[in-house]
């Protein structure tokens, strides 16, 4: 297919209502969403095919979640657009080809939906890294005057009033990830409140919208306004014709793991960790764990990742504090090699399955050696517990004057399990406020007013942390018939953010 532009499209849909029992999460009121995708395809797709892409002449746009079930390898709730002989369909074969199809299905989400779209290239397939993409939305809420909508870009929220009559237009710049990842997440800050308790409406645009980046390029309505289809999210991705790849950011300090098989953390940023804690006075870690740390538990696996594996031992030969060793696992750590301060800290990870398992990602006063802990201060950039898989924790720990511990934190309950996927996790540090992200969403802020004075150990270099845990008070007991876990990581990249951020290397 031949465009004059790189253009796609896509269109998201709110149900008039929804059989599927509401759900809350996390405060929010529930809003029924359809979405729809398009797909052009020259054949029907085989049974078992993909979610469906969106293509352009040399883009494909993928919506990775929410997930997209399929009958036969086509959604039976399809609708084929070169069925209809309007004029507006007329204009879409135009520009999309003959065999146009949009796929459709409902979801129930809790006033938020998230959408992730992992953009690559149509003909070799790679991922298009900091590649621009815009989500145009078209809103009113029927003339009630109190709905305000809101979108959140890569952590960044912003607020889009909805009008008070017919609709209006929003474009939302967004980016996608070094994964070729870019996550929309849209919600409805106002329930709207009358007799019928109806949704807020979405509206599609008039006919012949014309969009001001491509105003030789003229888009029209891609279905006919009927009972069915009259209330609905419309939203269309683009690029310039003569685009090119921004240069990637410049890290202070990354790890791609990017080394042959088998290769161990590099040495000159990585400590292994060995034993159960008890050498160091700090048996079962301070958390009753029942891991054995060897240094080869931890390595790349080829693929450009490295994978912490926990393995269960029989008659093994070493001795834990509660006898033979059960578990084997790997800590790795920055102490005396890699110090960091303020600025923004990302890992794309897999979390590890099974109950009793406890991987983490975490920060530790480089201080801890003189002062100890809690008084150096911690960061829990991620923490994850196998009983919990769709849940991440993110958490600050301190002390008070008399060095008792305070903590505080928050969790983020995902749609889909966390150890099934990738998702990219983030810590952006100021001097005054530390945030948690998820894919680009802040889910937690804690700020230098939350704690007492003179109490705040979040000013000072840090060092970074990465294990794999078996049991302890975190994960609590280790199911019987888990034999092995693992937690993979596939990059960790550290940049400034706000101008600030500094990495010290011994």
């Amino acid at each position: 297919m031949h465009l004059e532009t790189d253009l796609g499209t896509l269109v998201i849909m709110p149900s008039k209502r929804s059989s599927t029992p509401a759900r809350r999460t996390r405060g929010y009121s529930l809003l029924s969403i359809l979405a729809i995708g398009f797909s052009v395809l020259a054949t029907a797709p085989a049974s078992g095919a993909t979610t469906p892409s969106l293509h352009s002449s040399n883009v494909t746009l993928r919506l990775t979640s929410p997930a997209m079930n399929t009958s036969g390898g086509i959604p039976s709730n399809y609708i084929n657009m070169t069925a209809d002989a309007s004029p507006n369909n007329g204009n879409w074969a135009q520009y999309y080809g003959p065999n146009l199809r949009v796929f459709y299905r409902y979801f129930d989400v809790s006033s938020a939906l998230s959408l992730k779209w992992h953009v690559t290239d149509t003909k070799s397939g790679a991922a298009l890294r900091y590649y621009p993409v815009w989500l145009t939305l078209n809103k009113n809420d029927s003339g009630q005057q109190r709905s305000t909508f809101i979108a959140i870009v890569n952590g960044v929220s912003v607020q889009i009033p909805a009008n008070t009559s017919g609709s209006d237009e929003s474009r939302i710049a967004g980016t996608t990830n070094a994964s070729g990842d870019v996550t929309f997440t849209l919600f409805n800050s106002n329930d709207p409140v009358d007799a019928e308790a109806r949704p807020v409406k979405l509206t599609i645009p008039q006919p012949d919208y014309v969009d001001p980046l491509f105003s030789n390029i003229t888009l029209t309505t891609a279905i006919p306004e009927t009972s069915e289809t009259k209330d609905f999210l419309w939203a269309h991705f683009l690029r310039p014709k003569n685009w090119v790849a921004p240069t990637p950011p410049a890290y202070l300090w990354s790890q791609e793991f990017n080394e042959a098989k088998g290769a161990l953390p590099a040495s000159k940023y990585w400590n292994a960790e060995t034993g159960d804690g008890c050498s160091g006075g700090n048996c079962g870690w301070g958390n009753g764990e029942k891991e054995y740390y060897i240094p080869g538990a931890a390595a790349t696996d080829g693929n450009g990742s490295l994978v912490l594996s926990a393995t269960k031992l029989k008659n093994s030969a070493n001795r834990c504090y509660y006898g033979t060793c059960e578990w084997s696992s790997a800590r790795y750590q920055t102490l005396n090699k890699v110090r960091f301060r303020y600025g923004l800290i990302e890992a794309r990870i897999k979390a590890a399955p099974g109950t009793g398992s406890w991987p983490a990602i975490w920060f530790l006063g480089n201080n801890f050696t003189s002062v100890g802990w809690p008084r150096c201060g911690e960061i829990d950039m991620g923490e994850w517990a196998g009983y919990s898989p769709n849940t991440i924790w993110g958490t600050g720990h301190w002390s008070d004057a008399r060095g008792n511990r305070i903590m505080r934190g928050s969790t983020f309950a995902n749609s889909g399990s966390l150890t099934s996927a990738f998702h990219t996790y983030g810590l952006s540090w100021q001097p005054d406020r530390l945030q948690w992200l998820i894919d680009g969403q802040v889910y937690f802020t804690l700020n230098k007013s939350d704690v007492a004075p003179n109490n705040w150990p979040f000013n000072n270099d840090m060092f970074l942390i990465i294990n794999l845990a078996m049991g302890g008070s975190f994960a609590g007991n280790i199911s019987p018939s888990l034999n092995s876990s693992s937690m993979t990581i596939d990059w960790i990249h550290y940049s400034k953010a706000n101008g600030l951020g500094a990495v010290s290397f011994n």
